[in-house]
């Protein structure tokens, strides 16, 4: 592509079979469908963007990863040092959660969540930061814990402790 005029486009109006198919059974070591960019641009803009701009679509899953392999579904390997690696960007959810993980049944001995940091570095940082900056909000919880188990709700291990502020 020469101009800046669309490269490739797929105008379909097929209703029940995919728009585009890339098979790739026999794939070893390249990338099944690869999108790079290589702009030194410092503008806004999506290297991949996927929408569904209509709003009666409430069943339509944007992105659906179907990982069957023991590998990880999703890696996000990013040089972000002073932005998010994710950001979500203003959800409009009044009764549901912006982030969930649900149906964790199999779970045995590992985690449904782990945050990890290895790094010696000294200076003062949070590993998880809740923060709830509106005063009016009196009902809003920051933490809420429900174990249903025998096995306690809270359990600090190594070096940890809990610290109070001085005054309440």
């Amino acid at each position: 592509q020469d101009d800046n005029a669309t490269a490739f486009s797929i105008d379909a109006e097929n209703t029940t079979n995919n728009v585009a198919l890339i098979q790739a059974d026999a794939l070893t070591t390249a990338h099944g469908f690869k999108v790079a960019s290589d702009s030194s641009s410092t503008s806004t803009r999506d290297v991949v963007r996927f929408v569904n701009d209509n709003t009666s679509a409430t069943a339509t899953t944007v992105l659906y990863i179907d990982q069957d392999a023991d590998h990880n579904a999703l890696t996000i390997d990013t040089e972000a040092t002073t932005t998010h690696a994710i950001n979500i960007d203003a959800p409009a959810t009044t009764t549901g959660k912006v982030i969930n993980i649900g149906d964790a049944n199999a779970l045995t001995t590992g985690a449904i969540a782990s945050f990890h940091s290895d790094s010696s570095n000294n200076d003062s940082r949070n590993l998880v930061y809740i923060a709830n900056h509106h005063a009016s909000a009196d009902n809003a919880v920051g933490l809420y814990i429900h174990q249903d188990g025998a096995d306690a709700s809270i359990e600090l291990a190594g070096n940890g402790s809990i610290k109070f502020p001085g005054t309440q």
